[in-house]
């Protein structure tokens, strides 16, 4: 048979060959991008036939006109004498840091569907060795970003730089007409950022595999439109209904709307909402792209976002209308805003080059869209609308079995409660019951994973940018109460395993938090900065979503954590329910809680709390971004943070004249800030170290790390092993009893030969210069500045201005100040010279006390010791010194680079941080098997421990870093003297072996397996 493909193909090449350019005038020789506002682009386009194209205004998106294509006439459409935009110039985001390759830039408008595609081509002269078909199959406006990886032919490696100087465009036998617009011929683009959509299915294999919840993929839209049947009880209908007006009502119930329609059309039209209205995108959407290559002026569009806050205005004024034909003239502007949206690219199957962060600007648009859903109806517009919605938000996602699920914490911030509103647009009943079942389903598994694949963690932490992060945390805990709530006693409710997880996750928060501040340590890339202050209403929702096992109408743990921290609800319905089940304020938590998944711990008494935070092979240390945390690196370095029941300034924690070097508790070199800041974009630094973690039992524990400079990587995006010049090593516990914490180092060393390596005991703001400070030997201290060295520290007592007392327990060489400092502010980048929204303010000035324990330059086997009392009240150093010397004496048993022992006489209790396997020596637990944590209590004949392994015992893959699997259980056995005998706890096995005991343990997720042993006659029989 005759190749009659390869024929017309020929024949085309010579007629292109044939074709003349329209002119060799042009005063650009080289075209990178057009909008077509220059009369000299279009002599960059031939056709056989000229007046196949033209410059229109018809129909646009940046700038006044785009190039009409009339296909009926000619079918063949080339580009020459383009150039390339090089990686410098297009500007990529955090400095090329992230993955970027060559992308082709196009905006087209569609009068009608095609069923045959577009072809584009790349090549020299009559050679096109590149390619991809773009799909007509929609109407509209559509923008594609096409990495040239992803083309067929001779595509490029990812990454790789392309060459070529003409573009061919060949539209299908039926195609009358296209409108093409916004054109970047080739410039580097972020890869995580392009997206798939239906008419470029074959980018990122139509998201199969992927994690990235923002991006709508194919499969889930298969899913989505798959038929299935079902069949629901008349009862989940009219469960359904109270479900959709509670929902409605939550947005209603706020001050009614007054504005006119005249407002709205005035409005409408100063932002360009119409037929020819101006592009409708987000940042994410035209600020990567070199459009300025190709109009005159920067790209001018209208956010999504500001049509949203706007049409939400709009629907509350709909909403309190009362006269019909007011109500009419809304109804018809709410209709043409939405038909403006659908016309600019926002339909189903369209990402519109990418909706990368698209939840964060839809809020507002999406709940318009699902409170007028009866107007839609009544317009025959809801049926594109669901599916747009539902598009973008990846609805058949609730179809996918539990293996292929991730969760994600941006996802329950900014799209549950919109993919909710979703299930709510479908027309048909029972296919919207099916849809809010599995939403309930699949909302359920992905809050009950705490394995890789989860988010809130086995032991209540909450997982962002792979490490606990409370800042976006709290995001997922504004929202996800609601929808508990609104589904609790119904047959869609959230399932046990997902609610009770959720909770766990909310309740840890209020305890890592006092009384909203949650400490420097887990302040990810927002150093001193975030709270729970803005949960009230969301702790509230979940207290009235019941008990998770759904027995309960109210749940009580979390009703009274509302009333603790924020007191009594101002709603005298809530108060009723309230006083009717007994909910009373309870006291401060006491006791100490280990958060391994956080290499951390925290200790509260009274109405205080201590953070304790590290960081490891697992954890990172702090997150800094190009413009966010840049001087961030030491806050996990051993971080002992004081947390008083104030505020965060109160409590001295404020970010003007921050010293970075000097963390509470934390072991640093003390470097200029120049060279403290990386000279990277990002960094979120793990050790190779595994020991980071503790252990506790009877409200009483232990914590510990090892910090190591020295080796270790960053995660993000891939794995990149990374160090830091001083190689700073050390090992640091902190032992926690009642209301002492002593505080051991040792170990400590650094490379540096320019710069001491410091322990800091406290950097606290001064509200006022003449705020006092307290040190042994000396009157109460309320000048400033102030500054003393005290050369041997030993029994040494320093109070601090906000009454946290510290006393030395060996010779070292303490330095304490009330100064005013000077630092860069986290958002502004000395390496670069650039800030980020500070107005001129990067350098900023503030007043301090702080107090540190100087190890010198490059130590070498340097350690400390000192206890902390927090919050001690208004107390004198002597009345400390008569409590120091009444209270029963903490022991140190040893503290060396294999273990830090310390021991409770008092309590019976003893704390062991044993950083290597191997003798111990101590007179109870003579070895270990693996590095862990003990805390064991001897109290007659019983014997209680509680061991975990703060190694968590899951893969990491070669490539990220990340997790590549679920923590697995792991063993520890400890050889302890006397004969011991199992009592009670599970995964317990102990032998006797002479006058020893061998006890087996089962641990897992760093957390501690508590035991009770019983002590047995020693069998000495052969």
């Amino acid at each position: 048979m005759q190749n009659t493909h390869g024929l017309a193909w020929g024949i085309i090449f010579c007629l292109l060959g044939s074709l003349e350019a329209r002119s060799s005038s042009s005063p650009v020789d080289f075209l990178r991008a057009t909008s077509f506002e220059r009369a000299a682009d279009l002599d960059h386009f031939r056709s056989a036939v000229p007046d196949a194209i033209e410059m229109s205004a018809k129909r646009c998106q940046f700038g006044q006109q785009s190039l009409h294509w009339r296909c009926d006439v000619e079918k063949v459409l080339v580009a020459e004498r383009l150039q390339t935009v090089g990686i410098d110039e297009s500007g990529t985001a955090y400095g090329g840091h992230f993955s970027a390759s060559p992308t082709f830039i196009l905006s087209i408008y569609n009068p009608s569907k095609q069923d045959e595609p577009l072809r584009i081509e790349f090549g020299a002269g009559n050679t096109f060795n590149l390619h991809f078909d773009l799909s007509l199959d929609f109407v509209g406006w559509r923008t594609f970003w096409v990495p040239f990886f992803e083309m067929q032919g001779l595509a490029p490696e990812p990454k790789a730089a392309v060459q070529f100087d003409a573009v061919r465009f060949v539209a299908p036998a039926s195609a009358k007409e296209l409108f093409l617009d916004d054109i970047v011929f080739s410039q580097y683009v972020d890869d995580r950022h392009v997206y798939t959509d239906l008419q470029v299915p074959f980018i990122k294999k139509g998201g199969e595999g992927s994690t990235d919840h923002w991006m709508p993929k194919l499969k889930n839209w298969r899913l989505l439109k798959e038929p299935r049947s079902s069949s629901f009880a008349p009862e989940a209908h009219d469960e359904m209904s109270r479900i959709y007006n509670q929902l409605r009502s939550q947005f209603f119930g706020r001050a009614s709307g007054k504005l006119s329609p005249a407002y709205f059309q005035k409005k409408f039209a100063e932002l360009g909402v119409g037929d020819k209205g101006k592009p409708l995108r987000f940042g994410f959407q035209v600020d990567p792209i070199r459009y300025d290559l190709g109009v005159v002026d920067e790209p001018v569009y209208l956010s999504i976002k500001e049509l949203g806050s706007e049409l939400m205005k709009l629907v509350q004024a709909h909403h309190a209308c009362e006269t019909a034909d007011q109500k009419a003239l809304l109804e018809k502007l709410f209709v043409d805003a939405v038909q403006y949206s659908l016309d600019q690219g926002w339909q189903s199957g369209s990402s519109m080059g990418t909706l990368h962060h698209i939840g964060y600007w839809m809020r507002d648009f999406n709940t318009s869209l699902f409170l007028m859903r009866d107007v839609l109806e009544r317009n025959q517009l809801l049926t594109a609308v669901a599916d747009s919605m539902q598009w973008r938000l990846n609805l058949g996602e609730v179809f996918l079995p539990a293996e292929e699920l991730h969760a994600d914490i941006d996802y329950y911030m900014t799209e549950a409660t919109y993919r909710l509103m979703s299930v709510f647009m479908t027309k048909d009943a029972e296919r919207r019951a099916m849809l809010l079942e599995a939403f309930s389903r699949n909302l359920t598994t992905t809050l009950a994973m705490t394995g890789e694949s989860g988010r809130l963690k086995a032991d209540g932490t909450a997982w962002h940018h792979h490490g606990h992060y409370p800042a976006y945390a709290v995001g997922a805990f504004n929202r996800l109460p609601n929808i508990l709530q609104l589904l609790s006693g119904t047959s869609f409710r959230i399932g046990e395993a997902g609610h009770a997880n959720l909770k766990r996750a909310m309740m840890a928060a209020t305890i890592y938090s006092n009384p909203t501040y949650w400490g420097l340590g887990q302040a990810g890339r927002h150093p001193l900065g975030g709270n729970m202050d803005g949960l009230s209403r969301a702790y509230l929702q979940l207290a009235r979503s019941g008990s998770p096992d759904g027995t309960e109408r109210l749940d009580r743990d979390v009703a009274a954590a509302y009333l603790r921290i924020w007191g009594e609800p101002k709603d005298s319905e809530i108060r009723q329910l309230f006083a009717q089940q007994a909910i009373a304020k309870p006291a401060a938590p006491s006791g100490h809680w280990t958060f391994p998944y956080a290499a951390m711990s925290v200790h509260r008494r009274d109405d205080w709390s201590v953070n304790l935070k590290g960081y490891n092979r697992y954890v990172w240390a702090s997150e800094i971004y190009v413009l966010n945390n840049r001087y961030g690196r030491y806050q996990s370095n051993g971080l002992v943070q004081i947390l008083p029941n104030k505020s965060k300034r109160d409590s001295g924690y404020e970010e003007q004249g921050w010293d970075w070097n000097h963390p509470p508790g934390a072991t640093t070199i003390e470097l200029p800030y120049e060279e403290l800041e990386p000279k990277k974009e990002l960094v979120m630094f793990n050790s190779y170290e595994t020991f980071a973690g503790g252990s506790s039992l009877d409200g009483n524990g232990v914590w510990a790390m090892k910090i190591n400079e020295a080796d270790g990587f960053t995660v993000d995006p891939v794995k990149e092993e990374m160090s830091f010049p001083g190689k700073l090593k050390a090992r640091k516990s902190v032992h926690c009893f009642g209301g002492r914490l002593l505080c051991l180092g040792s170990g400590i060393e650094s490379v540096d030969r320019e710069h001491p390596v410091h322990t800091t005991l406290f950097q606290a703001f001064l509200e006022s210069p003449a705020n006092e400070i307290q040190i042994s030997g000396a009157p109460t201290i309320s000048e400033f500045p102030y500054r003393t060295e005290i050369k041997n520290g030993k029994s040494t007592w320093i109070i601090d201005p906000i009454g946290n007392a510290y006393r030395m327990l060996e010779p070292s060489r303490l330095l304490v100040a009330k100064r005013e400092q000077t630092a860069p502010h986290n958002r502004y980048s000395i390496w670069t010279g650039k800030d980020k929204n500070l107005n001129g303010d990067r350098i900023q000035s503030g007043d301090f006390a702080v107090a540190w324990i100087d190890h010198g330059v490059a130590p070498k086997g340097a350690g400390y010791a000192y206890l902390v009392y927090p919050q001690v009240g208004s107390v004198d150093i002597e009345t400390l010194e008569e409590r120091f010397a009444s209270d029963p004496r903490l022991q140190i048993e040893r503290k060396d680079d294999r273990a830090h022992i310390v021991s409770d006489p008092a309590l019976k209790l003893t704390s062991y941080a044993c950083f290597e396997a191997g003798t111990v020596g101590d007179s109870l637990v003579k070895s270990v098997s693996t590095p862990c944590f003990i805390m064991a209590k001897e109290d007659g004949s019983q014997l209680s421990l509680a061991v975990s392994n703060p190694d968590l015992n899951a893969p990491l893959s070669k490539k990220t870093g990340r997790f590549a699997g679920d923590a697995e259980m792991s063993t520890v056995v400890l050889v302890l003297e006397g004969a011991w005998g199992g009592l009670a706890g599970d995964g317990i096995k102990s032998v006797q072996r002479g006058t020893q005991t061998e006890v087996t343990l089962d641990c897992t997720h760093g957390l501690p397996t508590t035991v009770t042993l019983a002590r047995h006659e020693i069998n000495n029989k052969k």
